[in-house]
């Protein structure tokens, strides 16, 4: 083997064609792509979840209550001590129910630390709710990184 003789660089069990090189090469691409697709898809499931949700009255039976008390348990997963962390809850229709307050502040919650903050969900009495499901979100901000969650409050009307 000489200095200048053609070298060929090859995995073991794979064989290329040269005469299809450009289709190999594309599909190669394509494959990496979904891979970082996966992957990244992954980690946002993987990524901690700094709320816990609970309902005082799931279902909301209107014959027997107004209103439910959603108790938001939140924990700073970041490792870091937070600064004023803003919770916000809303309707995600925003027609239908009302949310008060609709934010609340944490001036200072450490790393590892909790708090619970409680909001009241009630129907809105402008107009007539009808029965069924309906989706409350949570978000918020921990150290610049935005987390959310969704639950659904059961309204029953007769």
């Amino acid at each position: 083997m000489g200095i200048y003789d053609e070298k060929k660089f090859a995995f073991p069990g794979l064989k290329l064609d040269p005469s299809k090189k450009y289709v190999q090469v594309i599909a190669i691409a394509i494959a990496l792509i979904v891979l970082l697709v996966v992957v990244s898809t992954a980690s946002n499931f993987l990524k901690p979840d700094p709320f816990k949700l609970m309902f005082s009255n799931n279902p909301l039976d209107l014959s027997k209550e107004y209103n439910s008390m959603l108790k938001v348990k939140i924990s700073n997963v970041t490792g870091e001590r937070a600064e004023n962390v803003i919770v916000r809850v809303s309707p995600e229709d925003n027609v239908s129910l009302l949310v008060f307050p609709t934010e609340q502040e944490i001036p200072v919650l450490e790393k590892g630390g909790e708090r619970e903050l409680l909001f009241t969900i009630r129907p809105d009495p402008r107009i007539d709710i009808l029965q069924g499901a309906y989706k409350i979100k949570v978000s918020t901000v921990l150290n610049g990184e935005e987390y959310s969650k969704s639950a659904k409050v059961y309204i029953r009307t007769v």
